[in-house]
C-alpha cells in the first residue's frame, strides 16, 4: 500500500510506502539480472528506476521494436501487425527495420506463411512501399531513440529538413530547438553517430525510405504564427496526427494539454 501524488500535473508518484498495512506473508520481490530473452545481463542507468536490457541484437527488443516502427502513428505500414512480425520473424525473413523493404524481392516466402495469401500478401507490400514517403518525422519517431517520440520526431525534421544536416547537428544546436532539451538532444546525437545508428540510417537510405522533411518556414502573417493550439477529441476528416501537422503547416504550435499559453481549443 502505497501514497501517490500527481506529479507533473499527471505522472503518478509513490510519495511512500505504508509499511504497516504490509501482509504478514509478503515476499520481497527480486529483481531479474539477466533478461529473459537473450540472457544478457541487465542494467540500471544513472538516475533511472527501470532494469533494462541493452543487448541490440535482444530477440524481444527486435520485436518490440518492428512493432512501434510499424505502428500508426510512426510508419504507419498497414497490415502490418504484431502477428505478422511474429510470423516473419520466425520464418527469418526480417532481423531490420531495412529487411521490411527488400520483402518485395521475398514474395514466394511470404506466400508460405500461415493464412498469408495472395491479396493478404500483395496488401502488405503495398503498405510497406506506401511507408517510404512519410518522411523524415515519422521515421525519427519509429527508429525508438531513447526520448524520441512523435512529437520530437516532427520538430527535429522540421527544423533540420534532412537526416544528414540532423546527424551533424551537434549537442548544443540540438538542445537549443525549441521543445528538445539537453537530454533529449544527447539522446538523438549519441544514436546518429553511433556505428549500429549510421548503419540503419545507411540501410533506410539504400531502401529508398523519404529521410527529407518540408522545414519549418512560417511566415509572420500565417493564419496561426505564434498561437499555441490543442487538440482533443475525434474528427470526421482528420485523424489528430494529420491536423496537428496542417495546423503546424499553418504557423501553430501543437499542444496536448491546456495551459496559460493556450490560444485555441479543437
Amino acid at each position: 500500500t502505497v501514497i501517490i501524488e500527481k506529479a507533473g500535473e499527471i505522472i503518478p508518484h509513490v510519495v511512500r510506502v505504508i509499511d504497516s498495512k504490509r501482509q504478514s506473508d509478503a515476499k520481497l520481490v527480486t529483481p531479474p539480472a539477466r533478461c529473459p530473452s537473450c540472457g544478457s545481463e541487465l542494467v540500471r542507468l544513472q538516475d533511472e528506476v527501470d532494469i533494462r536490457c541493452v543487448n541490440p541484437e535482444c530477440p524481444a527488443q527486435l520485436r518490440g521494436k518492428l512493432i512501434w516502427f510499424a505502428g500508426r502513428n510512426q510508419m504507419d505500414i498497414d497490415g502490418l501487425g504484431e502477428k505478422v512480425i511474429d510470423q516473419l520473424l520466425d520464418a527469418q525473413l526480417v532481423a531490420t527495420f531495412a529487411d521490411l523493404y527488400a520483402l518485395d524481392r521475398k514474395r514466394d516466402e511470404l506466400l508460405k506463411l500461415e493464412r498469408m495469401g495472395e491479396k493478404k500478401a500483395d496488401n502488405l507490400l503495398k503498405g510497406i512501399d506506401a511507408s517510404r514517403s512519410r518522411g523524415l518525422a515519422r521515421v525519427l519517431a519509429g527508429l525508438g531513440i531513447r526520448h524520441v517520440g512523435a512529437r520530437a520526431g516532427s520538430v527535429l525534421a522540421r527544423q533540420f529538413g534532412d537526416i544528414d544536416a540532423l546527424a551533424a547537428a551537434d549537442a548544443e544546436t540540438l538542445a537549443a530547438v525549441h521543445e528538445i532539451g539537453p537530454v533529449t538532444a544527447e539522446s538523438i546525437r549519441k544514436f546518429l553517430n553511433s556505428d549500429a545508428g549510421r548503419h540503419v540510417v545507411q540501410e533506410l537510405k539504400d531502401a529508398r525510405v523519404d529521410l527529407t522533411e518540408e522545414r519549418a518556414a512560417v511566415a509572420d502573417d500565417a493564419p496561426f504564427a505564434g498561437k499555441t493550439i490543442v487538440i482533443t477529441g475525434s474528427f470526421d476528416h482528420y485523424d489528430r496526427k494529420a491536423l496537428s501537422e496542417k495546423l503546424e503547416r499553418l504557423g501553430a504550435k501543437v499542444s496536448s494539454s491546456v495551459s496559460k499559453k493556450t490560444s485555441l481549443v479543437i
